[in-house]
């Protein structure tokens, strides 16, 4: 394949469709899981472990006015569910749905998990 050709591909988004895991030094060990895709009507997450310094979600979406609250209290929700007590989540809405969300979060931390155990 050429250089271009990646380039494109790149661009288009296709690189997401392989789970990005990595890991990474410094204060601590960090481990990072994705999931989703750059489309309409779905969401882009990416789940950093940490090991402290409580949840932090940040947010991009159009609808962050009208629905910015319930998407974080949605994700709030399911990383309690996951015992999740220390991670920086970061959420690309594309007007997805709040089962979407929980699924997408679901993934990328059981992703960001097996980089921890892998």
């Amino acid at each position: 394949m050429c250089g271009s050709r990646i380039a494109q591909l790149l661009r288009a988004g296709l690189r997401r469709k392989v789970p990005h895991i990595s890991r990474r030094g410094g204060k601590g060990m960090q481990m990072t899981g994705h999931a989703g895709f750059d489309k309409p009507q779905d969401c882009s997450v990416t789940v950093t472990l940490r090991d402290a310094g409580g949840v932090e979600i940040l947010l991009q979406s159009k609808q962050e006015k009208m629905f910015g609250s319930a998407i974080r209290s949605c994700a709030a929700g399911c990383l309690e569910e996951l015992g999740v007590e220390n991670a920086l989540v970061e959420i690309q809405d594309y007007g997805c749905l709040d089962f979407a969300i929980r699924a997408r979060l679901k993934t990328a931390v059981r992703r960001a998990r097996g980089a921890e155990h892998g």
